[in-house]
């Protein structure tokens, strides 16, 4: 026999030897009743607040960089039609 025979014959052995042992353990467990464990679980009513959340800093707060915004038209803007969230396009 050849090396290359021998190789492929442990192969083949050690494959069906895996596949005997991974079906026996699932016979063994496929038996088995467990009992459903319990867990103990709060119930609280939902209630409406008001949540308010502070955050004390001292320093300065400025952008890295800014850019000044100017109207190429003196006036004044009374409406936008368009609401929150609508797509536009330029």
């Amino acid at each position: 026999m050849t090396k290359r025979r021998q190789y492929t014959w442990l192969a083949l052995v050690g494959v069906a030897v895996l596949l005997a042992v991974v079906l026996i353990h699932r016979q063994k467990t496929s038996g088995r009743v467990t009992q459903p464990t319990s867990i103990t679980v709060d119930v609280v009513t939902p209630t409406t607040t008001t949540l308010r959340r502070e955050v004390e800093v001292f320093g300065s707060l400025a952008p890295k960089t800014t850019t000044e915004l100017r109207n190429e038209i003196p006036g004044r803007v009374v409406r936008v039609n368009v609401k929150d969230w609508d797509r536009v396009s330029a």
